[in-house]
């Protein structure tokens, strides 16, 4: 993927390979090309320093981002009206969240800028949020629409809470997940916490559930329970249609890429 003015970008210093390793750490994901990464950090001022710049990526960015989380809310939010998910959607997309995001990231040490902004001191808010948009395209460009979709859901959790649960009530995903991974010969399904936020008396948590060695979510909850139930129903979504299609594997977006 990588571009004729962007193969030497891994011998600059600001890339080297113990930054963009420690960048990859506090973003959660390790990058099979890392030029990838270090074109997402070279804001378009760097061309004065000879690096080219990652316009392009916020552009691809800002879509794919928009798209998985319209997706992710209305995969987890199925009762929710169009009101609250437009809501919730443009809290999530928006400026402020991207600015935030890439704050908590501390982003700021290792974006790429000319020397007019290198002399202002701290980067304005809109330069970490068009940097935190090229970054969702390089993790997509990178590791396909799977990882993209664990990324945005690890990175903005905390901007799509709110609204009603994952799993409806009376509904057990649960237990209708395990039957048929039984059925299948997969196993018992195993539950995983990736992320939680916010005080102890306001929640929130990001569960995967794992079937027979293939992950399926994140989906959030208020409550663990109930994000197990909505991976759970995220798992019996792809698995019940390959069943009926006869398939015994390829999880759709955002399961598979």
């Amino acid at each position: 993927m990588a571009k004729e003015d962007d193969l030497g970008l891994l011998d600059d210093t600001r890339f080297s390979d113990e930054r963009l390793a420690r960048l990859e750490t506090r973003l959660g994901y390790r990058f099979r090309d890392r030029k990838l990464l270090a074109l997402a950090l070279c804001h378009s001022s760097a061309r004065q320093k000879g690096l080219p710049s990652n316009e392009r990526m916020e552009f691809l960015g800002d879509t794919i981002l928009g798209f998985l989380v319209s997706l992710y809310l209305f995969e987890a939010r199925p009762r929710l009206p169009e009101g609250e998910l437009t809501r919730l959607r443009a809290r999530a997309v928006s400026r402020p969240a991207l600015h935030e995001a890439a704050r908590k990231l501390g982003l700021e040490e290792f974006i790429a800028v000319g020397k007019g902004l290198e002399k202002k001191g701290a980067l304005p808010a809109g330069v970490l949020a068009d940097t935190m948009e090229a970054l969702v395209a390089a993790v997509f460009l990178d590791g396909g629409t799977d990882h993209a979709w664990a990324f945005v859901v690890r990175h903005f959790f905390r901007f799509l809470s709110g609204g009603e649960g994952s799993s409806p009530a009376g509904e057990n995903y649960k237990s209708h997940l395990q039957i048929l991974a039984q059925k299948k010969g997969q196993g018992i399904p195993s539950y995983r916490t990736v992320h939680e936020e916010g005080p102890p008396h306001a929640r929130s948590f990001a569960v995967e559930v794992e079937v027979g060695g293939r992950s399926f979510g994140p989906a959030l909850g208020r409550t663990i329970k109930e994000a197990e139930q909505g991976a759970a129903r995220m798992a019996l979504e792809v698995l019940e249609r390959e069943e009926g299609e006869g398939k015994g594997h390829g999880p759709r977006s955002p399961q598979g890429s």
